[in-house]
């Protein structure tokens, strides 16, 4: 093998746990076993178990959909006040950001500002301009959704650390995100952060991606342990 095509630099996972309010977990565990459950003095139902667990990745995250994506429901700040602080921390180093829902990027938008974003309504020529900008280092945060961040795009000239609010569902997309930053000329070490949140979903996420276990199954013995 080339020497140039190797990835010398280390990478490591840095998980950060959280643990949600009383009340949000009543909010939470109602939804997972009635499918439904209360948020602002609103009812919000999920019409099947699979959709139920849709929304309770949103409660983890910090909201609910009421009536489609344009309709969140506030539930906590936990996960945007984590990113907030990380960022703080970092001094400026950049931070690639991945995002599940439209609302985790409003949410981002609030606390930082208008950070750009890979993948949605981004045109390709856009994407592009922000890819070359991110690789020249001109660009402090960069936010993407983990479907957007396939093979073709380079980002390890412009950084090394990445956060997620919470873990994919996806082991393929989990790595193919990483392996933006983590591939050949990168020359910095690699920092994966991710916040899961305690008791929840993103704890059955964590399982499935790294057991192999099928939606159905790791929903099923989510509920066991709730």
């Amino acid at each position: 093998m080339d020497a140039r095509s190797r990835i010398p630099v280390p990478r490591r996972i840095v998980e950060t746990t959280i643990r949600l309010p009383d009340a949000v977990m009543v909010t939470y565990k109602t939804m997972a076993q009635e499918l439904f459950t209360t948020a602002e003095g609103r009812t919000i139902e999920a019409a099947s178990a699979m959709i139920a667990t849709g929304k309770l990745a949103q409660i983890a995250n910090g909201f609910l959909y009421g009536e489609g994506n344009n309709d969140a429901v506030f539930v906590h700040d936990l996960k945007i006040e984590w990113l907030k602080e990380l960022v703080e921390s970092l001094d400026g180093e950049p931070l690639l950001i991945a995002y599940e829902f439209i609302e985790d990027l409003r949410t981002i938008r609030r606390a930082l500002g208008e950070v750009p974003v890979l993948g949605g309504a981004t045109s390709a020529a856009e994407s592009a301009r922000l890819v070359a900008a991110w690789n020249k280092g001109t660009l402090p945060l960069l936010a993407f959704h983990p479907a957007a961040a396939g093979h073709g795009i380079n980002l390890q000239y412009g950084g090394s650390r990445m956060a997620w609010l919470s873990p994919s569902w996806s082991a393929e997309l989990t790595e193919q995100a990483i392996a933006r930053i983590y591939r050949p000329g990168q020359t910095r070490h690699v920092t994966i952060h991710v916040c899961v949140a305690t008791r929840t979903v993103d704890e059955m996420k964590r399982d499935r991606v790294l057991g192999k276990m099928s939606a159905q199954e790791a929903f099923r013995r989510h509920l066991e342990q709730i």
